[in-house]
């Protein structure tokens, strides 16, 4: 039996010292590991170990990691959950005070393969330099697993604690090779298989109920800074990567962007496509309304986007759209973006 789960520690970040390179860096792994898996859920682990060859070193990790901490916030719960894993305790974004506010991240809208409640996931902060080492001391993990960067200044510390794997692929464009490092560290190859299969499945089923995705065009921005906004390529998002592995054409880079993908006001008319995706911060939706109202939005060039007449424009939340795993994107993300393209309905990711 499948159940839901909500991670109150999950809430969408409140403050400016989350910047997009805490979820979109991407880079490249190398972890040479054998072995295989077990049941999931929390116990004992064996006495068995594997090598791990890893972004910060070698590590030995227990053939059957039972009781994993886990240094990625949000997607981090995804990856371990999807694979059958329910981690013992996870980064969080209560640390910058978005805890007491907003929706947990995943609600009601993912099926895990393993069940769990709120209360079996420890939070102990979010980011190296402000992770409660006491917290996840107590946990007990026998594995901590995490983005290379997120173990910066705290390797040797939580290397006492438990076994670490610095992983360097990020849940960016490379999401799905992330997910496999991951899926190795665990010894879970086959589950992290068993998820591309329906992965793969989702998009083909998607495509047989709404149509070709080739015959629409869509855009990405980032909005999240109000004042401005910033272009959204398959080759350096995750969100970007899904919308072009679901087929759909992707509106490329204006000629005058920034280095960064920034878009001036006047180059506003290259953005228009079937459907704009705007990401903006769940936990300040008065910052879409700003744009709208001071920025971008303000612009006569914006009210003449062939999308913007056609009510084709979505604002949707960036941390989600950013930062999900392997069971968010599937059953999630994927039909939203199908659903709002052909449909013009409102994603629930909003």
């Amino acid at each position: 039996m499948k159940r839901n789960i909500e991670v109150p520690g999950f809430i969408l970040p409140g403050v400016e010292d989350i910047t997009r390179r805490d979820l979109l860096v991407g880079g490249a792994a190398a972890l040479l590991i054998g072995g295989c898996g077990s049941d999931g859920g929390n116990g004992e682990s064996s006495d068995e170990t594997r090598t791990v060859e890893h972004a910060l070193g070698t590590s030995e990790v227990p053939a059957n990691p039972r009781r994993v901490a886990c240094l990625i916030p949000g997607g981090g719960v995804d990856y371990l959950m999807t694979y059958g894993v329910v981690p013992i305790a996870a980064a969080d974004y209560s640390a910058f005070g978005g805890g007491a506010s907003g929706r947990p991240f995943y609600g009601d809208l993912v099926d895990f393969p393993v069940e769990a409640s709120a209360e079996e996931i420890r939070g102990f902060g979010c980011c190296a330099g402000n992770y409660n080492l006491e917290v996840i001391s107590a946990a007990e993990p026998d594995l901590i697993i995490g983005w290379d960067y997120q173990f910066e200044g705290a390797y040797d510390q939580l290397s006492q604690i438990a076994p670490s794997v610095g992983f360097s692929l990020t849940n960016g464009p490379d999401w799905i090779e992330a997910g496999r490092s991951i899926a190795e560290a665990l010894g879970r190859v086959e589950q992290h298989e068993s998820w591309l299969d329906e992965w793969r499945g989702q998009i083909e089923s998607l495509r047989s109920e709404f149509g070709d995705p080739s015959e629409r065009r869509v855009t990405i921005v980032n909005a999240s800074d109000p004042a401005s906004l910033t272009f959204i390529t398959a080759e350096g998002t995750q969100e970007g990567s899904i919308a072009s592995a679901a087929g759909f054409r992707m509106t490329g880079l204006p000629e005058g962007a920034g280095e960064g993908g920034e878009i001036s006001q006047e180059l506003i008319p290259a953005l228009d496509a079937d459907a704009i995706f705007v990401t903006t911060n769940f936990f300040a939706p008065e910052d879409y309304e700003r744009f709208l109202e001071e920025t971008y939005g303000a612009n006569p060039l914006w009210e003449q986007l062939e999308a913007v007449q056609n009510e084709m424009v979505f604002p949707v939340d960036t941390f989600f759209w950013t930062n999900g795993g392997p069971s968010v994107n599937t059953q999630v993300i994927l039909p939203d973006m199908f659903a709002a393209v052909f449909e013009g309905r409102q994603p629930r990711s909003a």
